[in-house]
């Protein structure tokens, strides 16, 4: 009988979490690829899970013989869902209301089949304590099989069932697994109604058991809610910099069940290694943090590591306070519960209460006072005020440390105006080879490390003077402006958050200029100087000799821009030539048309209408062959919306490109090599392309970029073409393949 339970509990948690990454793929496109569609979703799955585990709880009252007779109507009422489908036309913009757009949609397509089976995991070990059987006592380890499903599921999606199947196999597999699944619980049924206790027996074994008290619930709770958050929290890191598609998404999920899975099982596994690897590694993550390190895989993995930690301490104390068997419904219910308030604080609350994204850190700290105190410790009040004191004076010492080098720093300002590299290190760049300031920059970096770590290993062994001294270098970053890494950070003179990110529009006295920074990413750059005002910068100085070897047929045609920044590519065309500027973020919109500040829109002479949506969708309802030049930038931080950058999405700007036209792809990224993805897109719809890497910079506002053009003939590019032309030939990569709808590999792309 455990084996059919196993299987049952199994496929319910495989289905559950096959459904997720499938579902919220199909909405991407809708939402501009966003990767607040994944965090939303999750939400809305939580919220769902929660709603599955209070109905398992609830209709427990009425004894598991008729709660069986009620799911069995509720799995057969789902067969109306069946095949599922994503339903997207619900009568309102997406862009204008995205959360609510979202969650109604998921409700529509998935809601009910998603409700029904979020109830099996306390349900099916709810009927398992009611029996004779050996395990009933202690059902729990059923809780360890479901994550075992849910963990499958999210690991062959991307690797094996997004690049095997189409979307439409996909959601037909599916549905074909549910009636197997709805057999399975069939059987169940019969089999617990064939070994059910006597009632007399369920309440001699119910009456010495002590009900769980309010101390123990809010424990449950907090003990949920912080990994939740976490895994939220570290996907939106992940996925900021480099892609929101489901390889990405379901890494921190799957660690996230994975801890589950070793905490509930029947013996206990790493969690002792967990609690004592924590005190060595948040360190490491806070100073990632603090100096902005940007070595991205490294970085990653870091971040990855200390959230299994932190979830894996979180759950193993979840599991040595379970109740008795009597109450697990109940105990599943409020760790739902946690778990869902993870997921509203990171969507809904966390945007609106912050214009940066600093839910992640806030929740890292708190999940470090829940840490069990390692050995002994005297309970003397005088302790417990250090546990304060100690954590505030570092504070204070790293406060006035960071003020006095900012102050020296933008004292020195005109020293280290003699590196533009260097200068470009204030926005996001790369240090230069400006030696003794570097070596200065790294003396401190290497002082400021040895003294953080060193404090946090004496700090370790008392949770809250651990948890403190990890924020108080956080604190001291935010609250002085500077970086211990050596950058000046410029004036942020705007900053709003919505559904698609954080905007800041900032004010560097050092460049003499506006930025517009996405995230982590420059997106423009305007100079204060009244001479310079309107030359383009930033990455768009390849631009200028593409322009300018467009057909001249085509010099005063109408122009497509995906992704408007600050607008600067206007700047490039021609008094009163058109230009449909394709923009799915508002806040983006509203900044680059505002000339308080960037005047690029104002002062540059097109003819320019914003279009507000995802550009793929917006594109689509164009003039076939209206355009002479069409501009791919559309990276949000570095991340890739990859449904613009596939085959399907190349065919729809080659058919919307006049003959003789060109197509130019922004492919500048930090952590992302894509010239190999764009020669076999370029290959598979027949275009030619060609490359330029731009690395030496003729101003301080210019910055190294990357840029692909496309055209039908080779013969488009004009003077581009010629054998001493900067732009090359693209070269295919054999080992990456044809970007689609259905198919990506972000992993082959990463430097």
């Amino acid at each position: 009988m455990t084996s059919i339970y196993t299987i049952t509990i199994f496929t319910s948690a495989f289905l559950l979490f096959l459904i997720q990454p499938m579902i919220s793929k199909l909405l991407l496109p809708h939402l501009g690829g966003s990767p607040a569609v994944w965090n939303t979703s999750m939400m809305f799955f939580q919220i769902l899970l929660l709603g599955g585990y209070a109905y398992a709880h609830l209709s427990a009252k009425l004894g598991p013989k008729k709660q069986f007779f009620v799911h069995a109507a509720l799995l057969l009422a789902t067969l109306v869902w069946l095949p599922i489908a994503a339903k997207t036309d619900l009568g309102f913009p997406s862009v204008e209301h995205p959360v609510s757009w979202v969650l109604l949609s998921l409700a529509l397509s998935v809601g009910f089949p998603f409700f029904v089976l979020a109830a099996n995991a306390p349900l099916l070990q709810f009927w398992l304590s009611r029996t004779n059987h050996k395990d009933a006592a202690n059902p729990y380890f059923l809780y360890s099989a479901s994550n075992v499903g849910s963990l499958l599921a999210l690991i062959s999606y991307p690797v094996v069932i997004e690049p095997l199947l189409s979307l439409q196999q996909q959601t037909g597999t599916w549905s074909l697994l549910f009636c197997f699944f709805g057999i399975m619980i069939v059987t169940c049924g019969y089999y617990m109604q064939r070994t059910l206790l006597p009632a007399a027996a369920q309440a001699a074994s119910n009456t010495s058991v002590a009900a769980p008290t309010l101390k123990n619930r809010l424990y449950w709770i907090a003990l949920a809610f912080c990994p939740s958050s976490l895994m939220l929290g570290v996907t939106t890191y992940v996925t900021t910099d480099i892609a929101s598609v489901p390889l990405l998404w379901v890494i921190p999920l799957a660690l996230y069940l994975l801890t589950f899975i070793l905490a509930f099982a029947k013996k206990p596994m790493l969690i002792e290694p967990a609690m004592k690897a924590i005190p060595m590694l948040v360190p490491l993550v806070v100073m990632a943090m603090a100096f902005e390190f940007n070595f991205i895989s490294e970085v990653i993995l870091l971040h990855l590591f200390v959230f299994f930690y932190i979830a894996l301490t979180c759950h193993g104390q979840l599991a040595l306070n379970k109740p008795d068997a009597k109450y697990l419904t109940e105990f599943f219910l409020w760790v739902s519960f946690g778990g869902m308030l993870g997921g509203v604080f990171n969507s809904l609350i966390a945007p609106v209460l912050f214009t940066t994204p600093i839910e992640y850190p806030l929740i890292l700290i708190l999940s470090l006072f829940l840490r069990p105190p390692e050995g002994v410790f005297s309970k003397d009040k005088s302790n417990r005020n250090r546990d304060f004191i100690i954590p505030a004076t570092f504070g204070l010492f790293l406060f006035i440390a960071f003020s006095a080098y900012g102050y020296a720093s933008k004292e020195h300002a005109d020293m280290l105006k003699s590196g533009n590299a260097w200068l470009m290190s204030m926005v996001g760049g790369t240090p230069s080879d400006n030696q003794s300031g570097l070596s200065i920059v790294s003396l401190l970096t290497v002082f400021l490390f040895v003294l953080f770590f060193n404090m946090s290993m004496r700090t370790s062994h008392r949770p809250v003077r651990f948890a403190l001294t990890m924020a108080a270098l956080l604190i001291a970053v935010q609250l002085t402006g500077s970086n211990p890494s050596g950058r000046i950070l410029p004036n942020v003179i705007y900053a709003e958050r919505n559904f698609f990110g954080v905007n800041r529009v900032l004010q560097s006295p050092i460049l003499n200029a506006r930025m517009l920074m996405h995230g982590t990413t420059l997106h423009g750059i305007q100079s204060l100087d009244p001479k310079l005002r309107m030359t383009p910068v930033s990455y768009y100085g390849p631009l200028r000799e593409t322009f300018a070897n467009v057909d001249s047929s085509l010099q005063n045609d109408p122009v497509a821009l995906l992704g408007l920044g600050s607008g600067t590519i206007t700047c490039f065309g021609k008094k009163d030539q058109p230009f449909d500027l394709y923009e799915i973020d508002p806040i983006v919109a509203s900044i680059a048309s505002n000339p308080e500040y960037f005047t690029f829109l104002r002062d540059c002479g097109p003819k320019t209408n914003i279009i507000m949506g995802d550009a793929r969708l917006s594109l689509n309802h164009a003039q076939d062959k209206r355009y002479g030049v069409i501009v791919i930038d559309v990276f949000s931080s570095d991340a890739i919306p990859v449904h613009l950058l596939t085959k399907e999405a190349l065919e729809l700007y080659k058919s919307k490109l006049k003959d003789g036209g060109m197509i130019m792809f922004n492919i500048s990224n930090r952590h992302l090599k894509l010239a190999p993805v764009m020669a076999a897109l370029s290959e598979a719809v027949g275009l030619k392309a060609r490359i330029k890497h731009t690395t030496s910079l003729k101003t301080i506002n210019d910055k190294p970029s990357i840029w692909v053009i496309m055209a039908r003939e080779d013969k488009d590019f004009n003077q581009l073409a010629a054998p001493d032309s900067a732009w090359k030939p693209l070269e295919k990569n054999p080992s990456v393949g044809i970007w689609t709808d259905n198919y990506s590999n972000i992993m082959q792309t990463i430097f």
